[in-house]
């Protein structure tokens, strides 16, 4: 009789699995990890159906090898940038088939929140009388944890979304998207589909029970998802989530969880940071310009202070004359 495993890693302390005693600063950001994710294949793929470019049909688009561009984002409420990491791109793809190429996410685990996302595009090539050109075919963005806070793991099926008719043409002008529910990775009135693929991923992260028949049911599932995906006529990438590169073996869940600072920490207000007092007097500084320099007196307010700094002069000498004279009179 098989048992269930409920361990888990904090996303913030991911890091200590690969750190010993007391380990120096540099030490730790040498030994952060880091996310793997890995391109397996594309389905639903037909060039012809990506022809018209700008509303126009180019004999010649689609021509180019297939590659993945790869990004992280961000969905904060109010913030308009949503971009976090420069475009990544992966190696030219020949049979337009298959990719399987690994990569390594840009942050590791305790710098990825439960915001974060991440957004793939399809893209190729297309040539016209001025030359060629890069064509964004389809993407999607993906959130990185799932609505139970833990980080993706296992076999994910994405339905990458035409930006033809959304009128995006450039990897800047997707970023307009990602905050659109239409644009979400999960396919959308596939339930029977996600429900195997979940399954599946929970039985990865042995969060149920083996049973002998298992390995028999894994080709059944595969041949399912291939057909859902095939009559569906929607284009789809498959991706996998593996814990770390340097950790194969690992199938251990990560849940998202902020760092905890204790209450006397040495980041504590009270104390002195020349760092923030320099950051302080540049900002008084730059806000403050424009006042300092309308407060500098013009020639006429100067001369009628000398004037006045005149008199008070004489003044003062004559009184103290006047003083004088009095207490020594002789």
């Amino acid at each position: 009789m098989g048992s269930l495993s409920l361990g888990y890693y904090p996303s913030c302390d991911v890091v200590a699995m690969a750190t010993s005693g007391s380990a120096s600063t540099d030490d730790r950001q040498q030994n952060l990890i880091y996310p793997c994710i890995k391109i397996m294949s594309i389905t639903g793929f037909d060039p012809e159906r990506y022809k018209v470019i700008k509303g126009e049909y180019t004999p010649l688009a689609c021509y180019g090898e297939l590659r993945i561009n790869y990004c992280i984002t961000r969905d904060i409420p109010f913030l308009s940038n949503s971009f976090i990491t420069n475009w990544s791109q992966t190696q030219v793809n020949l049979d337009r088939q298959l990719f399987n190429e690994a990569f390594d996410l840009p942050l590791p685990y305790n710098a990825l929140y439960d915001y974060n996302g991440i957004c793939f595009v399809l893209s190729s090539t297309y040539t016209d009388k001025k030359g060629m050109h890069e064509q964004l075919i389809a993407g999607a963005n993906m959130k990185l944890y799932n609505s139970k806070k833990v980080f993706r793991q296992g076999i994910y099926e994405l339905e990458l979304h035409p930006l033809e008719p959304l009128g995006v043409y450039r990897l800047e002008d997707v970023e307009k998207l990602v905050r659109e529910p239409t644009f979400d990775s999960k396919p959308s009135n596939m339930d029977t589909m996600n429900q195997i693929l979940k399954t599946n991923r929970k039985h990865l992260r042995n969060e149920l029970l083996e049973t002998p028949l298992d390995r028999h049911c894994m080709p059944d599932v595969e041949h399912a998802v291939d057909e859902a995906k095939r009559a569906s006529g929607r284009l789809f990438l498959s991706v996998k989530f593996e814990f770390s590169r340097s950790y194969p073996s690992v199938y251990m869940p990560v849940i998202f969880q902020r760092p905890f600072l204790p209450e006397q920490s040495e980041l504590r207000a009270d104390r002195w940071n020349p760092v923030d007092e320099k950051y302080f007097k540049m900002t008084r500084n730059a806000r403050t310009a424009d006042v300092d320099r309308a407060r500098k007196p013009n020639k006429d307010i100067l001369d009628r202070l000398k004037v006045s700094l005149f008199i008070l002069f004489i003044y003062l000498f004559v009184c103290l004359f006047i003083t004088v004279f009095i207490i020594f009179p002789g």
